[in-house]
Parts: structure tokens; C-alpha cells; sequence
């Protein structure tokens, strides 16, 4: 890999002392040392720093209390702001496991890191791993507990109830609000329904809705396909979809909406293959599947594929192909379909209720990670341009693909073979470095000096599926560590954030590393 450096950038290197000072005061309590057989696990680099830590800030104490006092104002004040971002702990070093359980997956619920292993899901401590609650929620093996998708960590971390259900029917719910089981029911839902956990602790469920439709359009397309030989008894395309949610716990209705379908212009999108090599089938409406996450609700079938908001407005409606992802701050970008657009209008700022604040020109790129200190709108356009409402602040010639991550100074994008960090300020190029094209940057997130990336690499079949952590300078873009993910039975391993301390679940268990 090759640093490009545009500029004699400093980096601070304050903060990791201050913070490994405050942790180890707040879990030694100036008693004795935990004794060797202790379980907890003790990473070696914190204990590493603790030493230096002390002898800095009684060096600095006899200097003068009052700039002691200011600077851990100020690292506190930091700390807080990464939290807000869902950033991390000072990570300076490639991180060590500091506690793992056995889970198939992790959910996190308000800094809780909830394990489910089987039927039974536990509360942990992300500190810790101290287990706070565990239940045997009844559902069967592996059920489905909370949303499904998140755009950050700040998405996949909420303060709702967590809803679970069960795989398979009848289905049955478990609800667990603030460590305490509140609901444990059967469903009671129409053959066919399709059900999901939704936002603010409720269950959303899709169900279609009248007669089959004329699907001649859709067969005429697909019918001189090689292989494929259409039967109209196999395309269940109906009227519409019914959209309804209800109280997780209650069963109160909140919301219900009718989506219209829309003619498929492009029959592949109702196409499945089916159980044989050559066997194909139609997703019809009728087939209509939901799920939830980032605080919206997504319908996903032929014809009638549709994004909601949390109390039910339609933010991007059937056959619009338009996007809609969530922005720093509470609002929502909706951007038109690329896919089928020849010259596409304006990209859209809503706020969560879907009305209009303004448009930007472009597609609007929704940061991955920040720390907490706010963000402006990026658009690609062929350029990266950054806008404050509707007012241009810069224009960089940077073919961006995504904004890994906005902090107070940087601003870090990726194209399609580099990643580049600007200066928030003028969009000027601050540094440059080089990536595998094969590889695609899984998730990102920041710390108080570094960009922290997951990249996910499936180029050499011999290896199969690898992942590495790697951390890059915000200020200057090189390289501080790096680390592969160890294999676990999941297709990928996924990483969150729970306290500012990363959460990676491999499908066999579900660790805290720092």
C-alpha cells in the first residue's frame, strides 16, 4: 500500500494516556490487585498502559492541577461525543478479547450486549461480560430478535424492547423490555403472512391482499427464455399488499397501509430459481416479505416492494426504485432509482415524518461512522460535494462511492480502488491510500484519532471468505495496525459497537475486543 501525504498533519497523542488512567481508576478503587485465577480477562495492553498513565498524571499534577483537571474535562467530553456517534474507545493499539460467550448471534439494546445461544437469550455487561438477565424465550432454536438491517451503529443500537420470534409456525413472540420478559404469546396471523420485529418495540406484518392480476406482461417477457417455461398458475401476482403493525407485547393495532403494485418493467426482479438447476418460479405479491431496521420498515416483493416510515408513511412507494437511508441527526435521504434513470433528478432531505426539507443535487452518500460532531449532506455527482441544507460548502474531484466516516476535521471516502481523507472544512485531499479492489469495506467506524475498517475479501476461493481490521490515521492515513478476523461457522463475521467497545459475533460466539 502507498501513502500519499498532503500535508505536515500531527498527530495528538494524549488521549490514550488520560483515558487508560480514568478506566484503570475506576475499576482498581486504589484496592488490591485481582488475583491471578481471576476470570475476567485482563488484556495485556491495558495493563501495559496503566503504569504510564499514572506516572503521567502525577507528573502533570505537580505541573499544575488546574491543566490535570482540563484535560480530563476534555477527554471526558470526547469520550461523550464518540458515544453520541456511536464512535469507540481509544483503540491504539490491534485489539485483544477482553470477555466471549457462546451465542449465535449478538443484538445490542441500550450498551447491553444480548447473546442468543439456541432458545435462551442473555444480557451481558460490554465492559464486563457480566451476564445481567437470561431468559429461555420459548421460541424454538436460533429465533429472529431485533431489526434485521442498520446503516451505523447507531442503527443497530436502540433503546426499544427487544422482540423475538420464532422460525417457524405457528408463530410465537417474546418480548424483553429493560432486562425483564414482558410478553410471551402465539401469533395469531393469516396463512401466508410474512412478520418482522418493528421499531419502537412492535411486530409489523405484510399479508397480500385481493385476487391474482393479469400477469401476461411479465410471461410474454420471460417466455422466450432458455430453460424457462412460464405457467400462469406459478406467478400469484395479486391487487395489493396489506402493511399493519401492532404492539409487540399488547397486540394493539398502531398502523395499517394498502400498497398498490406496480407493472414490473423487469421480469428477472420476480424470478427465484428454483430447486433444480434449471428450475425457475415467480415471486408474486402475494410472497410479499418484511423487515425492519434504522428506524424504517422495508417491503420486499414483486411489484409491491415499498420502504415505511416508523408510524406508517410511505417514504419511497412501489415501482419508484427510489432508496431511502438514514442520515446523522434523525433525518432520512431518499435517492431516485440509478438503476433505470438515464438523467436522475434530485436527491431528496426528509425528516422522519417523509416531508420535504430540500433537495441537493446528486446522490446523497450517508456517512458509515462519525464522532458525535455532527455532519453536512455529501453528494456524488461525479464529484463529492458537501452542502449545508441547500448551500454548497465545497466540490472535490473525488469519485466517491461511500463516506466511510465524518469527524470534526476529516472527512474519509472511498472509491473504487482508494481511500481518501479530505478536509472537512475545504474538501481538500489530505491523504491517499491504496485498497483491494477486491475486497468491500464491510463496516466502518472511528475513534478519537483513527478510522477503524472491516474489509471483506472472497477473491481467492482456496481461502474463501477473509476478513481483516485495519486502522488508518485520520490525519494522515497510515497504517497503525492491522488484524484478520479469526473464522467462525457464519458466512462473515460482523462487527458493532456496544459502549464504545466493539461486539464481533462469528456465529459461534459473541466477543468484546479492545
Amino acid at each position: 500500500m502507498v501513502v500519499a501525504r498532503l500535508g505536515d498533519m500531527v498527530d495528538r497523542g494524549d488521549f490514550v494516556e488520560l483515558d487508560i488512567s480514568a478506566t484503570t481508576a475506576a475499576g482498581d478503587d486504589g484496592g488490591d490487585a485481582p488475583a491471578e485465577d481471576d476470570e475476567s480477562p485482563q488484556p495485556t495492553r491495558r495493563r501495559r498502559w496503566r503504569g504510564v498513565a499514572i506516572v503521567v498524571g502525577i507528573a502533570t499534577a505537580v505541573v499544575g492541577g488546574l491543566y490535570v483537571g482540563t484535560g480530563v474535562q476534555e477527554q471526558r467530553a470526547t469520550a461523550a461525543r464518540l458515544a453520541d456517534g456511536h464512535g469507540l474507545r481509544s483503540v491504539p493499539e490491534a485489539p485483544d478479547t477482553v470477555w466471549s460467550t457462546p451465542a449465535r448471534y449478538g443484538v445490542l439494546r441500550d450498551d447491553v450486549v444480548v447473546a442468543v445461544d439456541g432458545s435462551v437469550a442473555r444480557g451481558h455487561d460490554p465492559a464486563t461480560g457480566a451476564e445481567l438477565w437470561s431468559y429461555d424465550l420459548g421460541l424454538g432454536e436460533n429465533p429472529s430478535c431485533g431489526v434485521e438491517f442498520g446503516f451505523r451503529g447507531d442503527e443497530l443500537s436502540t433503546g426499544d424492547p427487544l422482540v423475538c420470534l420464532s422460525r417457524a409456525l405457528p408463530y410465537e413472540v417474546a418480548v424483553v423490555d429493560d432486562g425483564e420478559l414482558t410478553a410471551q404469546r402465539v401469533l395469531d396471523l393469516p396463512a401466508g403472512a410474512s412478520v418482522a420485529p418493528g421499531p419502537g418495540g412492535s411486530l409489523v406484518v405484510a399479508q397480500g391482499d385481493g385476487d391474482p392480476v393479469d400477469a401476461t406482461v411479465l410471461l410474454d417477457e420471460l417466455a422466450s427464455i432458455e430453460g424457462l417455461a412460464p405457467d400462469p398458475d406459478l406467478v400469484p401476482l395479486v391487487e395489493g399488499v396489506d402493511v399493519a403493525a401492532q404492539d409487540a407485547v399488547s397486540d394493539e393495532p398502531l398502523w395499517t397501509r394498502h400498497l398498490e403494485p406496480h407493472v414490473v418493467d423487469n421480469g428477472w426482479r420476480c424470478v427465484e430459481l428454483g430447486e433444480g438447476d434449471d428450475s425457475y418460479r415467480f415471486a408474486g405479491a402475494g410472497e410479499a416479505s418484511v423487515l425492519s431496521g434504522a428506524g424504517l420498515v422495508q417491503v420486499l416483493g414483486c411489484g409491491v416492494s415499498a420502504t415505511l416510515s416508523a408510524d406508517g408513511t410511505v417514504l419511497a412507494e412501489p415501482g419508484s426504485g427510489e432508496t431511502v437511508v438514514p442520515l446523522p441527526g434523525g433525518l432520512l435521504a431518499r435517492n431516485p432509482d440509478l438503476m433505470i434513470a438515464v438523467e436522475p433528478g434530485p436527491s431528496e432531505v426528509l425528516d422522519r415524518q417523509g416531508e420535504v426539507l430540500h433537495e441537493v443535487p446528486g446522490t446523497i452518500l450517508s456517512p458509515s461512522a462519525t464522532d458525535g460532531t455532527g455532519s453536512p449532506t455529501f453528494v456524488a455527482n461525479g464529484s463529492l460535494r458537501a452542502f449545508d441544507g441547500t448551500q454548497e460548502l465545497w466540490s472535490a474531484p473525488v469519485g466517491a462511492e461511500q463516506v466511510l466516516a465524518v469527524t470534526g476535521q476529516v472527512v474519509v471516502a472511498a472509491t473504487s480502488y482508494a481511500i481518501q481523507g479530505l478536509d472537512r472544512e475545504t474538501g481538500q485531499m489530505l491523504w491517499e491510500q491504496d485498497v483491494t479492489a477486491s475486497a468491500w469495506l464491510s463496516s466502518a467506524f472511528v475513534d478519537d484519532e483513527r478510522l477503524i475498517l472491516l474489509a471483506t475479501d472472497q477473491s481467492n476461493p482456496e481461502e474463501g471468505l477473509t476478513q481483516t481490521l485495519t486502522a488508518y490515521g485520520l490525519r494522515d492515513g497510515e497504517v497503525r495496525w492491522q488484524q484478520p478476523v479469526p473464522d467462525g461457522p457464519a458466512a462473515g463475521t460482523s462487527v458493532q459497537v456496544a459502549d464504545g467497545r466493539m461486539v464481533v459475533t462469528d456465529g459461534a460466539t459473541v466477543s468484546v475486543v479492545e
